[in-house]
């Protein structure tokens, strides 16, 4: 089965976050998540994050936990 790839371009930090999944409901590897920065005042926010989260949950898409794929030893 091909992956489905979602991709969430950020204006503001001009980057881009993948949600990768096979299909609705199955385990899905969120790349390269931002959060957004405001170099104005130094703020962080987590808007490109919320929106991630989101789709994910509309999605119904249980995100791999940490132990899925980091070394014990890290």
């Amino acid at each position: 089965m091909k992956p489905f790839v979602e991709a969430f371009h950020d204006l503001q930090t001009s980057t881009v976050t993948y949600v990768v999944y096979e299909a609705v409901g199955s385990p899905c590897a969120i790349i390269d998540a931002v959060l957004d920065y405001e170099p104005q005042s130094g703020r962080i926010s987590t808007r490109s994050a919320d929106r991630i989260i989101r789709f994910v949950a509309e999605q119904n898409l249980p995100g791999l936990s940490r132990s899925d794929w980091w070394p014990e030893w890290c």
